[in-house]
Parts: structure tokens; C-alpha cells; sequence
């Protein structure tokens, strides 16, 4: 969107943390379970709506992989690689419109 300044703004979906040691801990050190993520998904999402800001939801290409990396996280690798690639893919077809 533009807004007075010509400046483009977009707000992006967050990325699921995989269940590790600290999240599936009891209690849980690190706050970031799928559960929390989708909410501060839901709270992104409707802040956008709000103001008007375009939202990008990066998890139709991510969530089918959050939690196939060797470390549970980062993407890396053959794997990790394509994945990356697809959500710049995705995240470049929505800038322009293209998806």
C-alpha cells in the first residue's frame, strides 16, 4: 500500500519454531510454540486489516516444512534451500502482484 510519503509497507506472517527442548520444556524457556505463533498471526493479520497495510502470509509455502530441517529451524541445505526459495518466490509474487 501507499501511504502519504510513497512509501510501500507490508506486514509478514511469522514462521513456526519447531517443538526443541526449550519450547517443549516444562515450562517452556522460549514462548515461540506454534500455538503463540498463531496468535500473534492472528493479532499481525488483523493489525494490517486495521490500518490498511498489506499482508503477506508466507504460510502456505512454509508451514508444510516449519519442522523438516536438521536442526529444527533454519533452513538449510538441498531442503532447506528450495524452501527458501519458494517463499522469496511467493513474497516477491505478492510485491508485485503477480499471485
Amino acid at each position: 500500500n501507499n501511504n502519504t510519503n510513497n512509501t510501500d509497507f507490508y506486514i509478514r506472517s511469522m514462521h513456526y519454531n519447531p517443538l526443541g527442548d526449550m519450547i517443549s520444556a516444562c515450562p517452556p524457556t522460549d514462548w515461540r510454540s506454534p500455538s503463540v505463533v498463531e496468535q500473534y498471526t492472528n493479532i499481525t493479520k488483523n493489525l494490517a486489516a486495521t490500518y490498511n497495510i498489506s499482508y503477506i502470509d508466507t504460510n502456505i509455502v512454509v508451514s508444510p516444512v516449519w519442522d523438516s530441517q536438521d536442526d529444527w529451524c533454519h533452513f538449510a541445505g538441498n531442503t532447506g534451500m528450495k524452501a527458501a526459495i519458494a517463499e522469496a518466490q511467493y513474497v516477491i509474487g505478492k510485491l508485485y502482484n503477480l499471485i
